[in-house]
């Protein structure tokens, strides 16, 4: 149980950072606050939302009831690391399947990602805790699991490859998330994450104003130091860590 003094990932105390903070996007009642551990650097939502909750609000608050089916088709990409990087849309984490492998991606929403993944030449599974996302996902013939990572979906199938772009700072306990995937992960296995930066620039220009606030669907807030513990506890090496920051979020940040 989250305990809004203690933080979440190493136990130190964790102190009020920004007080009733609200969805400025899509209009959800209610305030919140972050509280922000003083030794690992962790930001942790209050009250946020309990896992039993977020199926619905999202159904109610998010737009993907606007996604149509025979649409989605057309917005998948193929494009080039590099022109990716230029971009600044190379924070999509499902861009890294390869030929053959068999991908699961968390958070598939409208199933785009797993079209793509699909394009890419591997075999694409879905998680996905929104209801409308698993309309979608009938209508176009993708395995989507409607839920979340930690009922361990898809029995029996081990991945080459699990992929989350902007999920983990939605998940209501990162820790159970982190060991969920590594028990579906297939020998050899590889994870790709993207998330918000709590130690970003913008956060520090923008303060209140920060596009990744995101209230209340946000609920962590991770630095390079409360990934690297929290990855350690889940038994996971991090090879990898970069900051991007995508050119449209930049546009809408300002």
């Amino acid at each position: 149980m989250f305990k809004k003094n203690t933080c979440l990932i190493c136990g130190h105390k964790s102190k009020l950072a920004q007080p009733a903070l609200f969805d400025d996007r899509y209009g959800a009642p209610g305030l919140h606050d972050i509280y922000r551990c003083v030794s690992c650097g962790f930001g942790k939502t209050t009250p946020g939302l309990k896992r039993t909750e977020i199926g619905q609000f999202y159904a109610t608050h998010y737009p993907l009831s606007l996604v149509k089916a025979k649409s989605l088709k057309s917005q998948v990409r193929l494009i080039t690391p590099l022109r990716a990087y230029f971009e600044g849309v190379d924070n999509t984490a499902h861009w890294h399947a390869m030929p053959g492998q068999t991908v699961l991606d968390i958070g598939s929403a409208s199933g785009v990602s797993l079209l793509e993944i699909q394009a890419r030449g591997a075999r694409a599974y879905g998680v996905e805790p929104d209801p409308h996302g698993l309309k979608v996902a009938k209508q176009l013939g993708l395995k989507v699991h409607h839920g979340f990572l930690s009922d361990l979906p898809f029995p029996g199938v081990q991945f080459d490859l699990i992929t989350a772009s902007q999920v983990l700072e939605h998940e209501p306990d990162p820790r159970l998330f982190l060991r969920s995937l590594r028990a579906k992960l297939g020998p050899g296995g590889q994870a790709v994450l993207s998330f918000p930066n709590y130690d970003a620039l913008y956060r520090h220009i923008f303060g209140r104003r920060w596009l990744h606030w995101h209230i209340p669907y946000h609920l962590n807030f991770f630095t390079l130091s409360s990934l690297s513990i929290l990855a350690k506890s889940a038994g996971f090496k991090v090879t990898s860590v970069r900051t991007i920051t995508p050119n449209l979020w930049t546009i809408i940040q300002l």
